[in-house]
């Protein structure tokens, strides 16, 4: 059985809106591509997770999750776990757009 790759989207920072906006926003955008399969809040902060199961989706979901997190403007204290490695939201969106 094949398994799913995964995002993981954290933030430290109060959201300027609910999570589920969040999550509406993305999953809208990455439908057919991924889903979001979790998220949450707590007192550390928020997250969303996102899986898919091609790993030539992954430059599509990211581009599109960062989108929406810019249209919230959502940008300090976010990183993202892809894979098991960390980025954080400037480092990941300067290596998208090369």
């Amino acid at each position: 059985m094949k398994e799913d790759l995964y995002i993981f989207i954290y933030g430290t920072e109060p959201l300027p809106c609910g999570l589920d906006k969040i999550e509406d926003g993305i999953f809208e955008r990455i439908e057919g591509y991924g889903d979001v399969s979790g998220s949450g809040t707590g007192n550390s902060g928020w997250n969303v997770d996102l899986s898919y199961e091609s790993p030539n989706a992954t430059n599509r979901i990211l581009i599109e999750a960062v989108a929406v997190l810019k249209q919230y403007d959502i940008t300090e204290g976010v990183s993202f776990d892809v894979g098991g490695k960390r980025y954080c939201l400037d480092q990941l969106d300067e290596m998208l757009q090369k």
